[in-house]
Formats: C-alpha cells, sequence, structure tokens
C-alpha cells in the first residue's frame, strides 16, 4: 500500500512538473522582435536582441534580404569593403615597361674633318613604373545598381610615375675612328650630365607614348578589379564589380 501511494504521488508530481513546463514554453514562443532602435524587444522571458538595426540599414548599400514580416534584414556595405581595400593600395603598381635608347656619340676632329673625328655608339637601359592613384578615392567614386546586381567603381587613369635607369646593362660598341684618329672618346663630367639626361629624356618622351600608356590602363583596369571583385563577393556574391575611369 505503500508503495502504491509513492508511485501515485511520484506520477502526480511528474504531471504538474509537465504543465509547468508547457505553461513557460508557450509564452516563449508568443515572444516577437520588433523594429526598436535599440535592437531589442521585450517578452515575458526578457529582451530577444533582433538582426535589424535602423541606423545600418539606412546606411548601406543595399538590402540584400528581408526577412518575414521585416523582422530581420540583411545589409550589405560595398563602400566600406572597396575604401578598406584602396587603403592597402594606395599607390597601385600596374605595369612596368623596359626600354632600350641607342645613342651615338660623336667627336669632331681638328676642323671638323672626318679623318680626325670618332664615333662610338651607346645603348642604354631602363625601365620606367605605371601607377594609379587610389588615395583620392571615396564614397562618390562607387556606384550600386541594385537591380542590376553590379557595383561600378570609377578609377584614374594609369601614369608614369617612375623611371629607372639601369647603368650596369649599358652596351658601349667599339669606337669608329677616322683614318688620322687615335684614342678613345673621353667624356667630361659635364658632357656626361647631359648625356645622362638626353638619355632619360628620350626614356620619357617614349615611355609616355599614347600606345604604352593605353597597355598600363588594361593592366590597371585588370588589376584594381582583381582587388575590388573578392571584396565585393565576400559582401555579396550576386554583385559583380564594374571598372571605369573618372
Amino acid at each position: 500500500g505503500r508503495k502504491g501511494g509513492f508511485f501515485k504521488g511520484a506520477l502526480a508530481g511528474l504531471l504538474v512538473g509537465v504543465i509547468f513546463m508547457l505553461f513557460l514554453w508557450r509564452p516563449w514562443q508568443a515572444v516577437t522582435a520588433t523594429n526598436s532602435g535599440s535592437g531589442l524587444s521585450g517578452g515575458l522571458l526578457g529582451p530577444v536582441l533582433t538582426e535589424h538595426v535602423p541606423d545600418a540599414l539606412d546606411e548601406a548599400d543595399v538590402v540584400l534580404e528581408e526577412g518575414p514580416a521585416a523582422i530581420t534584414f540583411t545589409v550589405a556595405d560595398f563602400s566600406d569593403a572597396i575604401l578598406g581595400g584602396v587603403s592597402e593600395h594606395q599607390e597601385l603598381v600596374v605595369m612596368e615597361q623596359e626600354l632600350e635608347i641607342p645613342t651615338t656619340i660623336t667627336k669632331a676632329g681638328l676642323g671638323g674633318i672626318a679623318a680626325f673625328s670618332k664615333m662610338k655608339t651607346v645603348t642604354y637601359h631602363g625601365s620606367g613604373v605605371y601607377t594609379i592613384d587610389l588615395s583620392h578615392m571615396d564614397d562618390a567614386h562607387i556606384l550600386v545598381d541594385n537591380e542590376g546586381k553590379s557595383v561600378t567603381i570609377r578609377i584614374p587613369h594609369a601614369v608614369l610615375q617612375y623611371i629607372y635607369p639601369n647603368l650596369e646593362a649599358t652596351e658601349f660598341e667599339d669606337t669608329e675612328k677616322g683614318l688620322l684618329s687615335f684614342g678613345d672618346i673621353k667624356l667630361t663630367m659635364e658632357q656626361q650630365n647631359e648625356l645622362a639626361k638626353a638619355v632619360e629624356d628620350a626614356m620619357r618622351e617614349r615611355l609616355e607614348k599614347a600606345d604604352l600608356l593605353a597597355m598600363a590602363d588594361d593592366y590597371g583596369k585588370l588589376k584594381t578589379w582583381e582587388i575590388f571583385q573578392p571584396l565585393v563577393t565576400a559582401v555579396s556574391p550576386e554583385f559583380r564589380v564594374v571598372m571605369e575611369w573618372e
């Protein structure tokens, strides 16, 4: 008899516990999130954190996904991601072009007579470095097309930034001498400086030709796209990057 009473009491306690748990669970299910400024909503069991913060939503470039009954949002801010990448590549090297400049050095002989003159051909080597300046980019350079699912980024054209003469690669040919000319050509320090400046000017003129600048622009678009497309994809895989000139 005692055992039967004990089991009846235990069963009654278990039923009371189940009813009490169901009473707590139903109000918990009834708790809903609201779009309050703090992102919190009250309920029987305390506040519930939501994903929607109005300030972030207003400042975002685009709302990618809206949850049921406007409870949750997935927002994307492409500008922050892109400008973060810009900060690491403010002066972006897009192309390096090597070139050679053949130069003829002539030293006229007595009275300008060819028999007393000397001539030497010297080939100078160097390279030019082209860069794109991204340091001034801001939100105005980034256009988001929600319908077309694209992010257009406007960048400046490539420019010739540096010229590096490679003096160690200079090639000297044998001196051509007139019948009555002897010895090699010797230049004074002033003449050497003038020659170096003339060579650099010739390199700059060649490196700033339209064909090389156009080639640097092509590389510039490619390299900037390679930087920005992964950043945009990380925010939303649905969007593609389009590069344009300022």
